[in-house]
């Protein structure tokens, strides 16, 4: 990029030096908005100024400027653009800056406002000031409305996206809570059987991720087309998934179970399988209910997939106290009842891609054009590429639970069940989590490229991921301690959940920190890093849990949280480090 030296506003003070890149932008100025005639001249006596910003050398949204003024070189016209008749322009590194009086040429000002604003039509705001457009062409969505981003502003969007990632984690907390007032052996099956069925289904929020980042860059890049098109991939790559990943489940269920349980807890293995198999049946929708409520989380408009999400614990709630309290169908008909909730989810999720997007949405009343029709090699590849590396992070996850669980499985049906509903718990809570990094990934791509601001909201987010982590720390500890009756009536059973309470709430305020750290990574695409991150941290606390089984000190419950904690202050620390560092994505020049 050349760099070019900042000047003061004309008619002030005088304009010091310009290099050659300064013609670049005037000229992309000049092709893409009609200005005002050559010669013509409109007195500058009013404070109130249109100002956009154009990156140099791209085809930014612009007012034209008099060509015989600039077409020869601003050093060789310094009286004529001292002149008080003369718009301001200054150019800084970061683009060109072209400032209108708007009472003197109030319908010149007010076109152009609305074509840079409103862009065809896709944002009504006549009232926007400032359009921000980077060398790669992207807007800076905060800047679009005219105001920087604030706390309160991510709070707005992390708290309905809250209860968008809590679908599956509720579905699983309401199926202990029916199930476990009924029976103590069902619950302790319930731990292994969700563990298979949410570990799995969790590996595939890559999708999520994928989805969301590549809409974020092409709405930022106001690409409705090309928008449409990675919708129409994500949703058939989700159905090839979903239907492979149900078939997988169905057949290797028992030996996995069997594995999982150990010879403790053998007893446990048939009312496993039944669980997994009855949900396999709900986990194509549930593929999908990622990618479809990514595009609305990206398109900023998390009230839609939070209707569908609330829809989805009624109704599961509905089908559990029918089917396990009145028919008496057990653990089978909390899992179809389960099932039953994500294919409604993934319905209404799908039925809404066909209404228009909400007023408050990125782009108001814009419908996507959805394709049924399987991917484009080109479309695949670009997933590939992206969600190559979060699936190795996700996997990593997985593991690290998956051994907590077999862990906690060969304690013994007590420490089984206890475990399972602190995880349970635990995994609720940490959707407050997965909403701060999706708040990451969704305003983040369009201000990589700009250090300061990329900087400014990194300190937002681990403010807000800070915040919201030590409230729902509180409040989880709170439900273990005052209402342990919503999942079990076992006194043995609540004691041990008692003695897991202190490392599960600091765990969870860490984690929530550390995955505001991990959607800025995403969002960054710095995803090599990321990746190979992990591969440590798991392996040092499948270390750990090798050392308490096999050393001189005795494996407990207790010892399965600490190495939790241990997992979370691992991942915190070295992603701090990353983006704190001289080779931050934060810090980047190079926009995505």
């Amino acid at each position: 990029m050349q760099r070019m030296q900042a000047t003061q506003p004309f008619g002030h003070q005088r304009l010091s030096r310009l290099q050659p890149a300064s013609s670049q932008c005037i000229k992309a100025y000049q092709r893409r908005i009609p200005g005002p005639r050559r010669g013509a001249r409109t007195p500058i006596r009013h404070a109130h100024e249109q100002q956009v910003r154009a990156s140099e050398g791209s085809e930014a949204l612009s007012p034209s400027i008099d060509q015989g003024l600039y077409g020869q070189g601003l050093e060789e016209h310094r009286e004529a653009l001292e002149s008080p008749e003369t718009p301001d322009v200054s150019i800084t590194e970061a683009g060109a800056v072209v400032t209108l009086p708007t009472p003197g040429i109030v319908e010149e000002s007010k076109r152009f406002a609305e074509a840079a604003a409103i862009a065809d039509g896709d944002l009504q705001q006549p009232s926007i000031q400032q359009v921000a457009v980077s060398s790669s062409g992207s807007v800076d969505i905060d800047e679009l409305a005219g105001r920087k981003l604030s706390i309160w502003d991510l709070l707005r969007f992390t708290l309905p996206t809250l209860g968008v990632w809590v679908i599956n984690p509720v579905l699983s907390l309401v199926d202990t809570s029916v199930v476990g007032t009924r029976s103590a052996r069902q619950l302790a099956a319930l731990g292994p059987g969700t563990m298979l069925c949410d570990g799995n289904a969790y590996i595939f929020t890559f999708l999520a991720a994928a989805t969301t980042n590549m809409l974020a860059i092409s709405f930022s890049r106001r690409d409705k087309k090309q928008a449409s098109a990675i919708l129409s991939d994500a949703i058939a790559i989700a159905g090839v998934l979903g239907c492979a990943l149900a078939a997988a489940m169905f057949f290797y269920a028992p030996p996995a179970l069997r594995a999982i349980n150990g010879a403790a807890s053998a007893e446990l293995v048939q009312p496993a399988v039944t669980y997994v198999r009855w949900r396999c049946l709900g986990l194509p929708a549930a593929l999908l209910i990622f990618v479809t409520q990514a595009f609305f989380l990206a398109a900023m408009d998390p009230m839609t997939p939070l209707l569908a999400a609330a829809m989805a614990g009624l109704i599961n709630l509905g089908g559990d106290v029918l089917l396990v309290c009145c028919l008496n169908k057990g653990i089978a008909g909390a899992a179809f009842a389960t099932a039953l909730a994500q294919a409604v989810t993934a319905g209404m999720l799908v039925w809404a891609l066909y209404r228009p997007l909400s007023r408050r949405s990125l782009f108001p009343r814009w419908q996507p054009d959805v394709a049924w029709r399987l991917p484009s090699l080109q479309g695949a590849f670009n997933f590939v590429a992206y969600a190559g590396p979060i699936c190795g992070v996700l996997i990593t996850k997985v593991i690290v639970y998956g051994m907590m669980t077999m862990a906690a499985s060969s304690l013994g049906p007590v420490t089984s069940a206890a475990h399972h509903v602190v995880q349970s718990t635990y995994m609720f809570f940490c959707t407050c989590g997965d909403a701060v990094s999706q708040a990451a990934q969704s305003f983040l791509p369009g201000k990589v490229g700009k250090p300061e601001a990329a900087q400014s909201l990194g300190k937002q987010l681990m403010t807000t991921g800070f915040s919201i982590g030590i409230f729902n720390s509180v409040l989880a500890g709170c439900i273990v301690i005052f209402l342990p009756a919503l999942f079990t009536s076992s006194p043995e059973v609540i004691a041990t959940m008692r003695t897991f309470l202190p490392f599960m709430c600091t765990a969870l305020v860490i984690h929530t920190a550390s995955m505001a750290t991990e959607g800025m990574l995403l969002a960054a695409r710095d995803l090599d890093f990321l990746m190979w991150s992990y591969i440590p941290n798991m392996l040092t606390v499948i270390g750990a849990l090798w050392v308490l089984k096999n050393g001189p000190w005795k494996l407990t419950g207790r010892g399965l949280w600490w190495c939790l904690l241990q997992f979370q202050i691992f991942r915190l620390i070295v992603n701090g480090v990353r983006l704190l560092g001289k080779n931050s994505p934060l810090r980047a020049s190079r926009t995505l």
